[in-house]
């Protein structure tokens, strides 16, 4: 049975057509029911998920299909004018902030950092996989559900001030 749901991403409706209903309630907090007719269609079938596999003993059916989602996803958004990055971005005062490496090199320690030292000011808006518009010279970071082993992410955008 097809799991069918709408989400919201960088302002862009998408409809995914997906096998787990687990790959729904990732999406939770980006869901829309609003009934517009989606501006991106993303299908998932079993092929989807057996080229996104790995000889990882940890990993199952239903994380596969996470990948391929979020990679179709990924895809399509560039004819929008929208990247995928590898990073963590922090909001402060209304300006996003983008900390950029490679895996385990401390993004999200100094993401957290910022947080434990401006409090308030600060919150995450993705700890791991943001989006990135431009439109013009509106330059802007989104929250996505893919955010990392603590899903740290923020239903919103914020105008990128910087990254580094």
């Amino acid at each position: 049975m097809l799991i069918v749901f709408h989400i919201k991403l960088a302002d862009k409706l998408i409809q995914a057509d997906c096998l787990y209903e687990q790959n729904r309630r990732y999406c939770e907090k980006y869901l829309d029911d609003s009934h517009e007719q989606a501006e991106i269609l993303v299908h998932i079938d079993q092929s989807d998920i057996d080229a996104e596999k790995t000889d990882s003993p940890y990993s199952t059916d239903v994380m596969y299909e996470n990948t391929a989602l979020y990679r179709k996803i990924a895809e399509a958004m560039i004819d929008h004018n929208t990247l995928l990055f590898h990073g963590s971005v922090v909001c402060m005062d209304g300006s996003a902030y983008m900390f950029c490496a490679d895996s385990g090199t401390g993004k999200s320690t100094h993401a957290r950092m910022w947080r434990d030292y401006y409090h308030d000011r600060v919150f995450m808006i993705n700890e791991d996989k943001p989006l990135i518009s431009v439109k013009n010279t509106d330059i802007r970071a989104w929250g996505t559900p893919w955010s990392g082993k603590h899903r740290l992410d923020t239903n919103t955008s914020a105008p990128l001030k910087g990254i580094t």
